[in-house]
């Protein structure tokens, strides 16, 4: 589902089905609820160990490994706490692979001779990437969970999926109602269920001559 068909079935729950031009809900602002809520979701589902779910990341793009002690400003990573909102950063060609670490770790994995050759990253502040050992100048592809899907520099408008599996768009859109909006939800899918097959009935009629 994309953002936007998000936000309409938040508007359509929020005005009983009577959505209008003089609605005083802000897009922009069921928006960034959206977003609020998709980190809280994630958050839950990864607390008791789950990985995220492949439909919640993004590819954030390609980038240069920069010398040790630089860092990459990457738009804000979805913390949680850790290094988990970055899922993984590879070498373009696949070959290489960096393990995640931390920045209290690192001199201890220099000296180690099990780790001093790896190739590793830490994030500091949610947004300065960091590497060390080997890797420097390589081009590396970034994949993670932003708190904002849309500062991708690949995001392709509001049209586009968004990135949350399927499953956990219901709970989203019931957290947003109940949360923001003070509505008590009891048909979610319901309405989602009957806004998509009215667009359905919408295109299968047949067009006028």
């Amino acid at each position: 589902m994309t953002l936007n068909e998000i936000v309409y079935n938040i508007k359509n729950l929020a005005e009983g089905g009577y959505s209008t031009d003089d609605s005083k809900l802000d897009v922009r602002q069921i928006k960034a609820w959206v977003n609020y809520h998709r980190l809280n979701i994630l958050e839950a589902y990864t607390n008791n160990g789950k990985s995220i779910p492949q439909g919640a990341t993004q590819s954030l793009g390609t980038f240069s490994v920069p010398d040790e002690g630089s860092s990459l400003k990457l738009p804000k990573i979805a913390s949680y706490g850790d290094t988990r909102g970055i899922t993984s950063i590879t070498s373009v060609d696949g070959n290489m692979i960096f393990a995640r670490t931390t920045q209290d770790k690192i001199a201890f994995q220099e000296e180690s001779r099990f780790t001093s050759a790896m190739p590793k990253f830490y994030l500091e502040e949610g947004i300065r990437l960091f590497f060390t050992g080997p890797g420097g100048g390589e081009q590396v592809k970034i994949i993670g969970v932003l708190e904002d899907p849309t500062s991708a520099s690949g995001w392709g408008g509001d049209d586009s999926e968004y990135p949350l599996p399927s499953q956990l768009v219901g709970p989203l859109i019931e957290a947003v109602a109940k949360v923001e909006l003070n509505l008590t939800v009891k048909t979610i899918g319901d309405v989602v269920n009957n806004d998509m097959e009215g667009d359905r009935e919408v295109q299968s009629q047949p067009q006028g001559k």
